[in-house]
């Protein structure tokens, strides 16, 4: 699926999506025929009755937003999540960015910034960075982001931050609506990777045009 061909797909995805950030909707993932599969979970309707509430459909594409928090730049969202009983335990899930950040220009995604890059951070006391790669198609190993339960469960949390190579703080990032492409993989060899993810995120553009 290449930048064009998704277009479509996003723009079904942002109304929903877009609520993301009010609400507690992750990407869910799960053991599907020897590979790891994609949804999506709203954990703010978990019940009893119900503790793993996913959403029909997949979760290929999540949109949401940079400049809506205390900190610019930055969103903490998607989350990821693993229902119990989603993978045996003991799965290392980690992700790889598998394209050049790329930015909305008009039409399409085929223009990458001059200089933005998307750094992907673990957190934390001593956090793990990535950063996504200079030229298209091109793989970037990520990090693991958890190891499953005795459950088969997960659930976490990854930093995304729109910036520079050198890290360079007094500089801002030029408004846009930038696509980041990752995919999840299992580092044991126990799973074949997910089909790609589609992140987009907007930063100081109006809700219209975003």
């Amino acid at each position: 699926m290449n930048p064009r061909t998704i277009t479509s797909a996003i723009l079904l995805a942002a109304a929903a999506a877009n609520t993301a950030h009010a609400q507690h909707i992750d990407i869910n993932l799960f053991e599907d025929d020897g590979s790891i599969g994609l949804g999506l979970v709203d954990l703010d309707l978990t019940s009893p009755e119900n503790p793993c509430p996913v959403i029909p459909g997949t979760g290929l594409v999540y949109a949401a937003r940079l400049d809506d928090g205390s900190i610019p730049h930055f969103e903490n969202f998607p989350g990821f999540n693993a229902c119990v009983g989603a993978f045996d335990p003991g799965n290392i899930i980690a992700f790889n960015i598998v394209d050049a950040l790329r930015v909305w220009d008009g039409s399409s995604f085929d223009t990458f910034p001059d200089e933005e890059v998307m750094v992907i951070s673990s957190g934390g006391s001593s956090p793990t960075f990535v950063l996504t790669p200079p030229t298209a198609d091109t793989t970037v190993e990520g990090f693991e982001i958890a190891t499953t339960s005795q459950s088969g469960s997960l659930h976490v949390h990854v930093q995304f931050f729109l910036n520079f190579p050198d890290f360079d703080f007094t500089r801002e990032p030029d408004p846009g609506v930038y696509l980041l492409k990752i995919e999840m993989v299992e580092q044991n060899g126990l799973l074949l990777p997910s089909d790609h993810i589609w992140l987009v995120f907007a930063d100081r553009v109006s809700e219209a045009e975003y």
